[in-house]
């Protein structure tokens, strides 16, 4: 008697065994499914917000943004890049060098830095105006920038010439970084060029944040 109340006991305790298991099981399917889908979330959610410089709301959804929300950063890059003076390019660049990627910085940090010390000993100043609207390729992430730059060193005044940048950029957590800036020749991208210390004589750097 007391053996088959064990027994009976026994056979209890295996089914709520079981039925444990299988709700472990059920809430650890639906935890991996709720974990994938708040993964999906977060990869193509969509931000939207009004930068500085627009009067219209711009979208970001995972790494892709809208082409008005990187032709404002196209502006902010082309600025600090290439309008500068004497007196103002060494902490331009330092401004610019935050907007590069960690694993670009350092290169860029050299690049720059080496072309502060350029502008600073021939005392060259810049001016970048954009010509026409920037190319976006958001599937390659370049920007390409088009517009006619002047240089000048005191009373030295260089011809004015159409220039043509690309701008490698990249959209992480809503954040846009820089990947490289070189200037493009005759349908291919070269080195950023050191600024002129005399007519006729130019010397080129290595390019910011790594070749293209």
């Amino acid at each position: 008697m007391k053996f088959k109340l064990f027994e009976g006991l026994v056979g209890n305790l295996k089914g709520e065994n079981k039925l444990l298991k299988f709700v472990v099981v059920v809430i650890g399917c639906i935890e991996l499914y709720n974990s994938h889908k708040i993964d999906l979330a977060m990869k193509y959610q969509r931000t939207v917000i009004v930068p500085v410089g627009l009067d219209q709301k711009v979208t970001i959804v995972g790494d892709r943004a809208s082409e008005e929300y990187l032709r404002v950063f196209a502006r902010i890059v082309t600025n600090l890049a290439f309008n500068y003076s004497t007196a103002s390019a060494r902490g331009q660049f330092g401004e610019l060098l935050q907007y590069f990627t960690p694993d670009t910085f350092p290169a860029a940090k050299t690049a720059f830095y080496s072309m502060a010390d350029t502008i600073e000993r021939t005392r060259v100043s810049s001016s970048f105006v954009i010509s026409k609207p920037a190319e976006i390729d958001s599937d390659k992430h370049i920007m390409t920038i088009t517009g006619l730059q002047r240089q000048w060193a005191e009373a030295n005044a260089f011809p004015p010439a159409e220039k043509t940048y690309e701008i490698g950029f990249k959209i992480t957590d809503g954040r846009f970084a820089v990947t490289g800036i070189t200037e493009k020749l005759q349908g291919a991208a070269a080195a950023v060029k050191k600024p002129e210390a005399a007519p006729k004589e130019t010397a080129t750097m290595s390019t910011a944040g790594g070749e293209k």
